[in-house]
């Protein structure tokens, strides 16, 4: 009985993430090798970001939080009873964040993990989720899914790429933190983590960073560095990739098994998109220009800082703005409304929204902000009857 009792107690301590060793009289906390998949959010002053990618640790106490927004990496080790996590570099998402540390909890599914410190604007920066271990190469469980994820990730930084598969078009994609996106060595792990996507849409990925401009001024602006395509498994498509500077490029590819991933990362040798690309109108300092399809009617508005609105119904403005396109809905070559500041316009607090005006419920758009040159924001959303939506922009 005694024995059978001890070769229990051998098993559970082998399944904890970490082993207390005795040796003369001390104590050597060493951590194990693990892997999980991990799910959580960044929250910070007005920011609230979901988070997704996988959480490794090491037996040589070190661990790496990869994010598609971004890494944590650092030490970890087991300080009375607890996994406490020290993190020494992050970039992406996290990027001059300072202080930051935490721990790492077991939990009946996984572990739950959380890391406190300082965002780049000096506000308090909170990271909480949980990881989930489930067994990999499990062909029951792939047999068991219709639908599979295919990931677009690019390096052309300032160019925003289209991509378009079948019906389904995803705009606004920018360039990926990593050095080859998705398909750096560092995304290895992550691909080969099945995902349930049955009931699952394709989207692009977005979130809100905040920034330090040249003038020491803080920016905040929505960046949308991945695609995810949610396809039948196991079938071929061709994709059709239109670049903000004009350039195209088309390729084809198979669909991985159900619940798997795969990762496609565009490149572009062009120039850099510096005048605007084909967005409709005339480009400027700053410029919000919206695009979207049928027959609806929506509306743009933007409000200088000086408080003078353009619109439809007031088409310029003292301080130099004026609205170029003005369409009500199937207008030839596309849907769109331009609002800009060809020579410059005043510094400070810009507000914009879009009104719908009549037409098709829940009309997708996509709305551009750009600045010397610069596209500073996309904002991929839609509307419906009696729907309005309101943002700001900070000119430095």
């Amino acid at each position: 009985m005694k024995l059978s009792k001890l070769f229990i107690l051998l098993i559970l301590t082998n399944l904890t993430l970490f082993s207390c060793k005795k040796d003369d009289g001390g104590t050597d906390n060493s951590i194990d090798d693990y892997e999980g998949y991990f799910t959580g959010t960044m929250t910070t002053e007005g920011i609230n970001n979901p988070l997704e990618g996988i959480l490794k640790t090491s037996s040589n106490g070190t661990f790496t939080l990869t994010l598609l927004s971004g890494t944590l990496q650092g030490s970890i080790e087991l300080i009375d009873n607890t996994l406490r996590l020290e993190i020494n570099q992050n970039n992406g998402l996290f990027i001059d964040s300072t202080n930051l540390s935490g721990t790492l909890d077991q939990n009946s599914n996984g572990y739950t993990l959380s890391i406190s410190g300082t965002y780049i604007d000096g506000n308090s920066l909170n990271v909480t989720g949980q990881t989930v271990t489930m067994e990999l190469g499990n062909q029951e469980y792939h047999d068991s899914k219709t639908k599979s994820s295919v990931y677009f990730t690019h390096n052309k930084v300032g160019c925003l790429a289209t991509i378009t598969i079948g019906s389904t078009v995803l705009s606004g994609l920018n360039n990926h933190y990593a050095e080859g996106g998705l398909c750096a060595s560092m995304y290895a792990t992550f691909l080969t983590w099945p995902m349930d996507v049955e009931n699952k849409q394709s989207q692009v990925n977005c979130h809100t960073v905040r920034l330090r401009g040249l003038d020491g001024n803080y920016f905040t602006f929505e960046d949308c560095n991945t695609a995810t395509f949610i396809l039948p498994k196991n079938t071929q498509y061709t994709y059709f990739v239109q670049w903000e500077n004009g350039e195209t490029e088309t390729g084809e590819f198979t669909s991985p098994d159900g619940g798997s991933r795969m990762a496609i990362c565009l490149e572009n040798s062009g120039s850099e998109c510096s005048g605007g690309g084909n967005l409709p109108g005339a480009d400027g300092s700053p410029r919000f220009n919206m695009t979207w399809s049928g027959d609806t009617d929506l509306d743009l508005y933007v409000t200088d800082p000086t408080g003078y609105t353009i619109s439809y119904t007031s088409t310029s403005s003292p301080s130099g703005g004026v609205l170029d396109i003005d369409c009500t809905g199937s207008c030839p070559g596309g849907n769109a409304e331009n609002i800009t500041w060809e020579n410059g316009g005043p510094s400070g607090v810009y507000e914009f929204h879009v009104n719908y005006y009549s037409g098709s419920a829940n009309t997708p758009f996509t709305l551009t902000v750009r600045d010397n040159e610069t596209t500073m924001n996309v904002i991929n959303s839609s509307l419906s009857d009696g729907d309005s939506q309101t943002w700001t922009y900070t000119k430095n």
